[in-house]
């Protein structure tokens, strides 16, 4: 049956084998975690236009907005918000950084304090695949990028250090794009963010994004390395995460 003659109820069930999903990607496994986080991409991505046209007033169909922080850090990064940036149009969301500013007394001190926190738009459901997918990613990266520095000679300054590990950040990003685009380019899906969630940007009074700045030393091994690793966290049968 094609997915144009799916029912409401059919579509239904295929959101219940995600929410399935979603649950077992919680597992301590992180090759099981993994491939359950890819194969709710996969459906995703197969289904969204029906989705779309799925005739059910209820919350899930309500455009919501989450705000998070790297895991690793007290306030937003530049990587954690680098990944997400990069990666939120292969599950259907939008994303956007809130600036907060107020005075507080910060070390005896009257002061004017920024707060700056990732937000992701889009349909729960989406928002719930995605936001699973990223801190699994972004924790993978940090993993392997310190396996990576100390692999590194022992006459690299620990500066020099920083910045390869930056490179293989930078690198481990673009390869987890790449892999999202191969899977999507070899099983024939079309990613398209619902309408919804495209209005609701457009509604938004949002000022030009700035760059996203973060130091690098131009180690292409680096890079090359971590780009290798980022594509294989996202293509089939890849043990690099649990090695």
């Amino acid at each position: 049956m094609g997915i144009e003659n799916m029912s409401n109820e059919q579509m239904k069930e295929v959101i219940k084998k995600v929410q399935k999903l979603l649950a077992l990607a919680q597992s301590d496994n992180e090759n099981e975690a993994r491939l359950a986080l890819q194969k709710a991409q996969e459906l995703q991505a197969k289904y969204n236009i029906v989705f779309d046209q799925l005739d059910i007033e209820d919350e899930s169909q309500k455009v919501i907005e989450e705000k998070y922080d790297a895991p690793d850090t007290e306030s937003l990064n530049s990587l954690f918000k680098l990944m997400a940036c990069s990666l939120a149009d292969h599950y259907r969301v939008k994303t956007y950084i809130n600036i907060h500013r107020e005075w507080a007394t910060v070390n005896g001190r009257y002061q004017r304090t920024t707060q700056k926190s990732l937000v992701v738009v889009g349909l729960p459901f989406d928002v719930e695949v995605f936001k699973q997918s990223l801190f699994f990613a972004y924790n993978a990266m940090r993993k392997l990028a310190t396996t990576f520095v100390r692999q590194l000679p022992d006459y690299y300054s620990r500066s020099e250090k920083l910045l390869s590990k930056n490179d293989y950040c930078f690198g481990f990003i673009k390869g987890c794009v790449k892999g999202l685009e191969e899977n999507e380019m070899t099983k024939a899906l079309i990613v398209v963010t619902p309408h919804a969630v495209i209005e609701h940007m457009n509604s938004m009074k949002l000022g030009t994004a700035a760059p996203i700045g973060r130091a690098s030393r131009g180690d292409y091994a680096a890079y090359e390395a971590g780009h290798r690793d980022g594509k294989a966290s996202m293509k089939d049968g890849s043990k690099r995460l649990t090695e």
